[in-house]
């Protein structure tokens, strides 16, 4: 699991600071990001809509080939176990009604999430009152400064009494979260082992419907992991890392068809794309588009706008380029520093 997020409030000086941008640090070491030799398959087209399509399957149950003509939504029949608030939700695994052969759509796990409790320190705890940080605190936002060390001693009877009570309250609470949390890793265990016992290896449906006949071509099959990087609200960084290409001849395909185009044991966290070329450009050309739509993207974004807005497609390449919205392997920074 590769999502990320910080929001953080520095509580030492960092003095000067910058990150290199994408293309000198890898954020993503070690993910799989290999994409299989892909298998064809015509079928007629079973929706008016033409164009690309992307579809995640968790798996197939049964005869591959039988399989792949039964997909069926993953909703209320596979959900992971959650841990969120300190509080277990229990898994749901309803796979006994999939007959002979069925393919199953991605649940979007989050995988196994750990527990790492806190107690606030008496500054973190006091913070509002005494606006502690970098190492001081002061009687108020504009009040006496002074070190962090004294803080303890300046506080009445009744403070003290009340961090006190917070800390015994807390050490209970989370006490009894770490046996929701065991629950938790159980019940996740168990719902682990049966999904991989029912279900094949995760797989990647790309489909070509044409609204004409298509001639035979060439597109390329990509993924990526998605990085973005705020300081203090200013955008550095918002890249497509660790970009993978397949380059794929297609056979011709039918108006009235679809071809579908299979990719066995993929990793489905990654964000997947897939980019159909044509005679008039050279997929080099149709890459540098994507690239420029990106750095445009960035100029142009501001501090409201969201992943998706720098992930943007360009205009160019509209019914020749579509990519997963969404995606596990991402990390995205929102870092500021007070001190």
């Amino acid at each position: 699991m590769y999502n990320f997020f910080r929001a953080a409030i520095c509580t030492v000086s960092l003095g000067a600071f910058s990150i290199a941008s994408a293309q000198d640090i890898n954020h993503f070491e070690g993910v799989n990001n290999s994409i299989p030799s892909p298998v064809f398959s015509h079928r007629l087209a079973t929706s008016p809509t033409s164009g690309l399509n992307i579809e995640r399957i968790a798996g197939c149950h049964g005869d591959v080939s039988a399989a792949r003509q039964n997909i069926i939504s993953s909703e209320k029949r596979l959900k992971e176990p959650l841990f969120d608030n300190e509080k277990h939700t229990p898994s749901t695994f309803g796979l006994d009604d999939l007959g002979e052969a069925a393919c199953l759509t991605d649940d979007d796990p989050v995988g196994l999430q750990a527990y790492d409790p806190e107690v606030m320190t008496i500054e973190s705890y006091f913070y509002d009152e005494f606006f502690c940080g970098c190492g001081t605190c002061s009687t108020g936002e504009f009040g006496e400064s002074f070190p962090d060390t004294e803080l303890t001693e300046r506080l009445s009877d009744k403070q003290k009494t009340d961090y006190a009570v917070y800390t015994k309250k807390r050490t209970e609470e989370i006490e009894i979260a770490k046996k929701e949390h065991q629950e938790y890793e159980t019940d996740y265990q168990s719902w682990q082992a049966k999904r991989t016992k029912a279900l094949g290896p995760a797989s990647l449906r790309i489909t070509i419907t044409p609204q004409e006949d298509l001639a035979e071509g060439t597109l390329t099959i990509y993924n990526y992991s998605w990085f973005q990087y705020r300081w203090c609200g200013s955008l550095s960084d918002a890249n497509r890392e660790n970009l993978q290409t397949k380059k794929v001849d297609h056979p011709a395909i039918k108006a009235g068809e679809s071809l579908d185009i299979w990719l066995e044991n993929v990793n489905l966290d990654l964000f997947w794309g897939v980019l159909r070329h044509t005679p008039e450009s050279t997929p080099e050309q149709d890459f540098q588009q994507l690239e420029k739509t990106n750095k445009e993207a960035i100029k142009q974004g501001d501090y409201e706008s969201p992943p998706l807005y720098y992930r943007a497609l360009p205009e160019a390449l509209k019914g020749r380029i579509l990519e997963t919205q969404s995606g596990r392997s991402e990390m995205i920074i929102d870092d500021c520093c007070s001190c």
